[in-house]
């Protein structure tokens, strides 16, 4: 999973089965590729570009373990959504086994 942030705890992620499409190594150490979307039902207002032809890439980076935690307060996660992020992604088992305690705790009836 790759996550992004425009500002402090505005992540935002993209479905699962999107399909990245390599556009190429950039010489500052990153890959840049594209995603395309289908907009059903009405054109997208469109904006003027500063610089014309120039792109303004998001930034993206795999998810960590403290972002994940935070997630959980932030997003609707299943089990299932949780257990795919954390088999597709660089954690730890003991990361895993925290993040995956947290969701139980989280998922756990309130007593009243």
């Amino acid at each position: 999973m790759l996550i992004g942030s425009n500002s402090e705890n505005a992540y935002f992620m993209l479905p699962a089965g999107v399909t990245l499409y390599w556009d190429g190594d950039m010489p500052e150490g990153f890959s840049r590729y594209k995603v395309y979307f289908n907009v059903e039902g009405h054109r997208l207002k469109e904006r003027a570009q500063e610089v014309p032809g120039a792109i303004t890439p998001t930034s993206l980076q795999p998810i960590s373990k403290e972002e994940m935690i935070d997630l959980l307060g932030l997003m609707k996660l299943n089990a299932k959504d949780v257990n795919d992020i954390l088999s597709s992604s660089k954690f730890s088992d003991e990361d895993r086994r925290e993040v995956r305690a947290m969701l139980e705790e989280k998922l756990q009836p309130k007593a009243r």
